[in-house]
C-alpha cells in the first residue's frame, strides 16, 4: 500500500472527527486531489488551490534570496566595510557569500517562525471549526517576513502573524 492510499485510508477513518482537517490538508498538499471537475465550463486540471499557492510561494523564492543578499549588503554597508561608490546590485560586493550568510542568519528565522506560528494557528482553528485548512497562509507566511524589518523582535512577528490570521472574520466565530 502506497503513501497516497495510506493517507486516503486515514482521511476516511477520521472523517467527521477533528483530525479530518489535518489529514485532508496533508493529503491535498502532497498529492493530487481525488475530486476534480469533469463537466461544465471549468478547466479540467488536477490542480487545486493548495498547489496554486505553492507555485506562488515558489515564485517568491527569488525575492527571498534577493532580500537575504540585500540584508547582508546593508549590514556591511552600515559597518563601512563596503564603499558607497560600489555599483550596488550589479557589483560583486553585493553577491558575496558573506552577504548571503549574514542575511540568512537574519531573515530565515523570521520565515520559519512565521510559518510555524501561522500554520499552527491555521490547524488549530480548522480543527476547532471543523473545516478545511486555508491554503492562503502559504503565501501570507512568506509575505509577512518579507515586509517586516529584519531586526523586529520575535514576539512582534508572532503578534503580527496572529493578527493577520485574526483579521479574517471566520476565526472570530466558532461554529457550534
Amino acid at each position: 500500500m502506497g503513501m497516497k492510499q495510506k493517507l486516503d485510508a486515514l482521511k476516511k477513518k477520521y472523517e467527521g472527527t477533528n483530525m479530518q482537517t489535518t489529514f485532508g490538508a496533508l493529503h491535498t498538499f502532497l498529492y493530487t486531489p481525488n475530486d476534480t471537475t469533469s463537466s461544465g465550463s471549468h478547466i479540467r486540471v488536477a490542480d487545486d488551490l493548495k498547489r496554486t499557492m505553492n507555485m506562488v510561494v515558489l515564485a517568491m523564492v527569488p525575492v527571498l534570496i534577493f532580500g537575504i543578499f540585500n540584508t547582508g549588503y546593508q549590514h556591511y554597508l552600515a559597518l563601512g566595510e563596503i564603499e558607497r561608490a560600489a555599483s550596488g546590485f550589479f557589483s560583486p560586493e553585493f553577491w558575496s557569500w558573506n552577504n548571503f550568510s549574514i542575511g540568512a542568519i537574519a531573515v530565515l528565522p523570521l520565515v520559519i517562525i512565521s510559518y510555524v506560528v501561522g500554520l499552527g494557528v491555521e490547524f488549530i482553528f480548522a480543527t476547532i471549526n471543523k473545516h478545511e485548512v486555508e491554503e492562503g497562509y502559504l503565501v501570507t507566511g512568506m509575505l509577512v517576513p518579507l515586509i517586516v524589518p529584519v531586526d523586529i523582535p520575535i514576539w512582534m512577528l508572532i503578534v503580527a502573524v496572529v493578527l493577520v490570521l485574526s483579521s479574517e472574520k471566520k476565526f472570530l466565530v466558532v461554529q457550534e
